[in-house]
């Protein structure tokens, strides 16, 4: 392994889908907003110094496995974080660094093929478009984190929509013509609170855990 950029030690802790952060964002079916429509990616691997007494996500580096060089986390951070429909691209030999998929947003985009056939073309351009950004990207210091409220709101809400919101829209529209008893209809809004209530609990525990991970020194 190669010396942290920053404090030129040589003491990593190696980030990837087993890690429990990672592995949420393999699995939580809420994160397919993010994935397919923001076009947000994270790397498959990320280095993490134990050294430098920084916060975490200043102290975590990006390996690029075509050419080995180290990239700032925070190169894909703050006013740089979306639009990465074509993946995350290594500005210094122009290769593609892999990146963890959620699962869900992979079976959406399987359902999206066509769309993806009529934008083949443009993809070399967005894939420079990528470089170029990286490039020219100003790093932004992860100062103030507001992971408990990106928790609430986003996971949990996010988690609502994806695992009661949509099935009970598909309830609803069969309930309107005909194809289910009116009944139905009443259970679904009992229904609703506690599970937004259990939804967004979920989220404040995991806006704290990351809280805790991303932002204690090293």
């Amino acid at each position: 392994m190669q010396p942290c950029p920053t404090c030129d030690q040589i003491e990593w802790t190696v980030q990837d889908e087993r890690d429990p952060t990672m592995l949420h964002w393999k699995l939580n079916p809420g994160l397919v907003f993010n994935e397919v429509l923001l076009g947000q990616r994270i790397p498959a691997e990320m280095w993490v110094c134990k050294a430098c007494d920084l916060p975490r996500q200043e102290r975590t580096w990006i390996p690029c496995t075509a050419c080995g060089t180290l990239h700032a986390n925070l190169l894909w951070g703050k006013g740089n974080a979306f639009g990465h429909w074509t993946g995350l691209w290594c500005p210094h030999c122009c290769e593609e660094i892999p990146c963890l998929r959620n699962v869900a947003a992979l079976g959406v985009e399987k359902l999206l093929t066509p769309l993806r056939w009529v934008l083949r073309p443009l993809i070399p351009t967005w894939r420079r478009r990528e470089i170029e950004a990286a490039t020219r990207h100003r790093l932004v210091k992860h100062e103030r984190p507001r992971w408990i409220r990106t928790g609430i709101v986003k996971f949990g809400g996010g988690l609502f929509a994806v695992l009661y919101g949509l099935p009970a829209a598909t309830v609803a529209g069969a309930i309107a013509i005909g194809w289910l008893p009116t009944g139905l209809l009443g259970a679904l809004l009992v229904g609703a609170l506690p599970a937004l209530a259990l939804c967004l609990v979920g989220g404040f525990v995991w806006g704290a855990v990351m809280h805790h991970q991303m932002t204690r020194r090293g």
